[in-house]
Parts: structure tokens; sequence; C-alpha cells
């Protein structure tokens, strides 16, 4: 027993230095890992993985044995290993389509590898440089490390250590191995690892004692009235005490950590800071102490959606305006989380791309379509403005992506999606459903949020887009229902949230693909909130095209207007302010009266007068309903007056069937289009109705 106790003591002295290595090597080795070639081993060889956590064939004891009495000519030592997704750290796929993908391109061998289920561990093809020999043992221990800290759900034995390793071995003269593979000292921390493997508790090493991947100084969590829920991981039955240090009285919680999971609920704390979050274990190997340092109190809001909400504030008209005004806002805080998919829903993120910041020039501009988001910031921005409190901004987005790699799969399933899998083809990228879901929002739902916002949808235009009236409300019911039962009923389970109307793409463009999906990110009702969509509120864009964006007229510049229409939205619902115009003009009641139609509009309206923006289709027969396919004939603008707008139906030879306005993918030029509220801020929304029978 004191054997086993002097082992064990000496395992956990090693993970310090192993962790030392991991910390100060992997950033180096991952830039290696981008350059390593296909292992030169058999199909069948790489695909004999199991469910085990370590494949079949030779134990990792003939796998060391083999390596140390190897020679320096040896060539190719192939080890493949059957971890969760995403368990090493990589580099960012370049080139244009490098925020698209989402994964290896098809046919490629890491594709290959992918779809066996396997990841490369040892190159087969040479190194373009030489490593520590202490690298490979990091490199290892992060592997074991990282996967159980991601992938909690899983539940793996030691047992499942001793699974043999699947290697094969090649032989080329022709290729030389760095001295690190052969040398004695790495068998020696190979056998050290794996020794340390077995003593050591499995999932997450038990002994690391820290917050969960998305707490760190700067960062804002959920003011009062709401209570902020703060979780991490320690040694199992040790006590956490989380104390909240500041302004007011300080408080104090402890609780006991199960399976290596600790978690708080914090009393309601009032908005301002800044306040010491400090977090103490005391285990039998002692105490151990965390803080967070400059925390804020304020409203937490989560960002997502595709390309339009990633793109970055150096992107917008005015950038470098923007940008200078940042260090003004130092109570708006920032974070990212990085792109990452997952097959199975995840406990915590993957990566982090921007950890909590306090806003600066250099923060900001991270790049094209990089952090951080241009619509999240002006959005917080804004809001600090008026509410005068802070606010924390999280965002997690991913350009060209559907709604269905958003939703989880019971979200889907209310719409006929979930099973079989569905697949969503785009520029080189496949996006299977739930696999955003699993790893940038999953991992996120202990977090107590004030609210969200969405800025999607383009990429469903040509992907189930008749479905998208049943997608996107049920991603936002589950959504709700998943971060209120995720922070133990902190998040209110109808949290506000707000979506951005689809803008314009095609200038010439006579497809329903925009028209409909618009109509679609309403349920079909062409306002919000509505009776289908409770609670959210939406930003009309389709008067903000931009044909001379250098991205593409499919990202508009004009990001402040979104934001500013967004907040506007966040005041009147997230915030309960009266006499907040939010809405925009909508129709109240169409009346047809002989060769005219009367629009009474929900609230006073400024009318441009149009001969082509609203439209007519005649048939008398109910057999041939108004459709995409029917002929449209122009209904002029011929009267308005406060709220009320008069057209013309002389061009309709037969009975007036249907109405619609603005139904193209770019109905209007710039802050252009034909109704807008009466202050001209805010534009009416497209819509479509038919006559009653």
């Amino acid at each position: 027993m004191m054997m086993m106790m002097m082992i064990k003591t000496t395992a956990i002295k090693i993970a310090h230095i192993l962790q030392f290595f991991h910390q100060n090597f992997l950033l180096s080795l991952a830039a290696l890992v981008s350059n390593w070639e296909a292992p030169a081993c058999s199909a069948s060889a790489r695909s004999s993985s199991s469910d085990s956590f370590w494949s079949r064939s030779k134990t990792l004891s003939t796998l060391t044995r083999m390596m140390s009495t190897t020679s320096s000519t040896c060539a190719c030592v192939c080890c493949s290993l059957r971890l969760p997704p995403a368990t090493v750290e990589g580099p960012e796929p370049s080139g244009a389509g490098a925020a698209m993908s989402a994964g290896p391109e098809a046919g490629s061998p890491g594709a290959a590898a992918e779809s066996a289920g396997v990841t490369n561990f040892l190159p087969a093809g040479g190194f373009k440089e030489t490593a520590h020999p202490v690298t490979l043992a990091a490199m290892g221990c992060a592997l074991l490390r990282r996967s159980a800290q991601s992938q909690r759900s899983h539940s793996w034995s030691r047992a499942d250590l001793f699974q043999p390793v699947n290697l094969c071995y090649t032989h080329d003269t022709k290729t030389h191995l760095p001295a690190f593979l052969t040398i004695t000292r790495t068998m020696h921390l190979l056998q050290v690892l794996w020794v340390f493997c077995w003593f050591a508790p499995l999932r997450g090493f038990g002994h690391e004692f820290r917050f969960a991947s998305y707490y760190g100084d700067h960062m804002v969590l959920q003011r009062a009235p709401e209570r902020a829920v703060l979780w991490g991981y320690g040694t199992d039955a040790a006590k956490v005490t989380i104390t909240v240090l500041g302004n007011q009285q300080n408080t104090s919680h402890t609780v006991t950590v199960e399976e290596q999971i600790w978690r708080v609920t914090l009393d309601p704390v009032q908005p301002g800071g800044p306040y010491v979050v400090s977090a103490v274990q005391q285990s039998a190997e002692g105490v151990q102490v965390h803080n967070l340092t400059d925390v804020l109190f304020g409203d937490v809001w989560l960002c997502g959606g595709q390309s339009n909400m990633q793109m970055g504030l150096s992107q917008v008209i005015n950038a470098s305006e923007e940008l200078a005004m940042a260090l003004k806002f130092p109570n708006v805080r920032v974070f990212t989380a990085a792109d990452e998919h997952s097959r199975e829903e995840l406990t915590d993120l993957m990566k982090i791309e921007l950890p909590w910041s306090v806003p600066s020039a250099g923060v900001l501009d991270g790049g094209n379509f990089s952090h951080f988001s241009a619509v999240c910031w002006l959005f917080g921005r804004y809001l600090y403005e008026s509410q005068k409190h802070p606010v924390g901004l999280v965002e997690s987005c991913w350009g060209g992506t559907p709604v269905e790699a958003w939703s989880s799969e019971r979200a889907l399933q209310k719409c006929g999606l979930a099973k079989p899998k569905h697949s969503f083809q785009n520029a080189g990228a496949s996006w299977d459903n739930t696999v955003l879901w699993n790893a940038m929002i999953h991992p996120l739902l202990n977090m107590t949020i004030k609210g969200a916002i969405w800025y999607q949808g383009e990429q469903n235009t040509e992907y189930h887009q008749d479905l998208y009236n049943c997608t996107f409300p049920a991603m936002i019911d589950d959504w709700r229902m998943a971060f209120h039962q995720g922070s133990g009923g902190q998040t209110s389970p109808v949290f506000p949230f707000g979506f951005v109307q689809l803008s314009t793409y095609k200038k010439t463009s006579l497809s329903d693909a925009f028209p409909n999906l618009r109509w679609h990110q309403t349920a079909d009702y062409g306002f919000a909130p509505n009776p289908r969509m409770k609670n959210t509120f939406m930003a009309v864009s389709l008067d903000l095209g931009d044909e001379a964006s250098p991205w593409g007229s499919i990202h508009p510049r004009y990001k402040q207007d979104v934001a500013h229409r967004l907040t506007l939205g966040a005041r009147a619902v997230a915030y309960g302010e009266k006499g907040v115009s939010f809405q925009g003009p909508f129709p109240q009641a169409i009346r047809l009266q002989g060769k005219y139609i009367n629009i009474t509009y929900s609230e006073e309206v400024s009318v441009t007068k149009s001969n082509t923006t609203f439209e007519v289709c005649c048939s008398s027969s109910q057999r041939d309903p108004c459709n995409a396919s029917s002929a449209w004939d122009p209904a002029p603008i011929v009267e308005t007056s406060s709220n009320v707008v008069v057209l013309s139906t002389d061009g309709c030879s037969d009975e007036v069937a249907a109405l619609r306005y603005a139904w193209r993918d770019w109905p209007c030029g710039f802050k252009a289009c034909p109704v807008y509220s009466a202050d001209h801020v805010l534009p009416a929304a497209p819509f479509i109705v038919k006559r009653a029978p």
C-alpha cells in the first residue's frame, strides 16, 4: 500500500511537470501536426479501432520496446488513437473558404482518418523540425486531459488504458525520424506517462481545480434579480467555497465536488463592480485558490448566427471611428467562443477565440469575420448607453451555417428533421444537424443570460427553406428551455430573443428565396413578437443593401443601423420601456373597394409613392391559389394619409386574390423603401396576404 501511495504521489508531481511542458510546447506541436502527411499504414490497420479509448493491436509496452530497439534509420511509426472530436488544438484552415470549413476536405487523408474514427498521432512522412524529447509525452498527456475534459459525458475505465495500441511499422531508409523517437529518454517518458495515466484519476486527472472555460477575469455575470451560476472542475469530495468580494457585503457559498464538477448559484447581485470572485478548494491534497478579478455584474447577451453576425467591427462603414470609440465603453465586456463542431453534446467549450476582455481597438479588430462581431458589439454599446449598467457579450457564431446545425435533435424532431441525419453541403464544408449546438451552445447552458440576438438565414434560402417557419421558432423554444434548465431556473424560460430579418443579395434576382425566408423568419406572421414567437423582436434590414461591399453584397456594411433597430426592440421587449417604437409599420386592416385597396397601418407612416413595390395577384379560381409562379401585377400607390395607403388595381383584369409588399430579393434602394415609420427610422416589413375564400 505504501509503495502504491509513493507511486501515486510521484505521478502527481510528474503531472505538474508534464503540464508545464504541455503549456510551452503544444502550440509548436500543433504547427508540426499541420505538416504531417498521411500515415503509410494500411487502411485496414487504421480502421480496426474499437470503441475503447485505445484501438487494438500491439500493446504500448511493445510499441516502446520496438521504438527503443529500432535504429535511427527506421522510418515509419503510425499510432492511431480513437479520441472524441477535436481533442487536439490544430491550426485553423487557411484560404478563402477557411471560415466555412467544417472539417477535412473530402478525399483528403484527414477525412479518411476522421471517417474511420481515428486521429493521427505520430507522423509517417517525417518532420520538418526536431522537437524536444519530452514533447511527445506532453502531447499524449494533453490529449488525454483535453479529451476527458471536453467529453465528460463519456465514462472510460482505467482498464480501457490497457487496451492495445494500433501499430503499423514500415521501414524506409530514405526517411529519418527525429532522434526523439528512438532515444532512451523518450521511452522512459512514455512509460512514466503510462504509469501516470493509470494511477491518476482519468476524468480531467481529478487534481486540476479551475473554473469552466468561459469564466475569466474581466467577465460580466448576470445581475439581479437573476442569480449567476458558476461552475468548474475539482477533486471528488473536496469542498469548494465561492466568495464574491467587492462593493457590497461579501457573500460565500460552499459546495462539494461531485464527479469532478462543482457548481454554485450566487445570491442576486445588483449591477456594478468591479468584484473579485474567489474560489477555494479544500481537499486531502491541501488548499487551492483561483480568483477572477475585475468582474462586473450586468446583463449577459448571447450573439449567434452566421457570417453577418461574425463580421468584425473593422469591416463596417466608418470602421476607424467605431474602433476609436471602444475605449469609451469599459463596462461593455466581450467574449468569443472558437469555431468548433462536435457530434456529441459537450459540457464545456473546446476552445476560446477571445477570452473575456475590456474593449479596445485591438481587442475588437480581430480581423475579417473574426472577433469581435460588429452587430453584437454595437448592440451592447447602444444598450449600455440606454440602460447605464454593465453589458456582457458572448459571441458564438460561424459563417455559412444553417439553422439545423445550431439546433438540438430534440428541436429538429419537432420539424421532422432529426432522423435520419441530414447534412448540408456548402463550399466544401458539410454541416450535419446539431454539430454547432453540441459544441458552441450546449456548453454555455449553465450560464445565466438576459437574452440572445441572432443574425442567420442566408444559408437556409437554399436548404430546407420551406421548413424555416418551423425550425427557427423551434430552435428559439428549445434554447429557452435548455438555458432555463441548465442555469437551474435562473435564465428566464421565455428570455427575450431578437433577430435580424435578412437583408439583400442579388439586385436583379427574381427568385423568391430571400422573400420567402424573410416571411418564414416570422413564422409566417410578418412581424414580431407574434402568437408563435412570443417575447421576440426583429430588426428589418431589407433597405440596407450594399452593392459595393468588399465582402460581397450578401454582407452589407451598415451594421450600425442593424444594431440600432435591434436595440429598440430590446428596450421595448426585454426592458419594458414604454413608448419605444421598434416594429415599424404593419398592416392592421386591408379592404378592397372597387378598383382600390385601402391599407390601414398600425402607426403613422412616411410614404414615398412607388409604382412597383406593392403587387397584386389576380385570379377568380379557388383551384389556382396565388404562389411564386403566378402572375403578379404592380399596384401603384395613388393616395396616402397619416396611416393609410391607397393602391390602384386597374392593371388587374380579374379579381384580386392576393396582395404582397416588397416581395423581392432587393426590393428598394438604400433606406429608400416606400413605407417607413413617421420619423423615417423603421422600414415597413414585407408581407403577403391572400383573400379569404
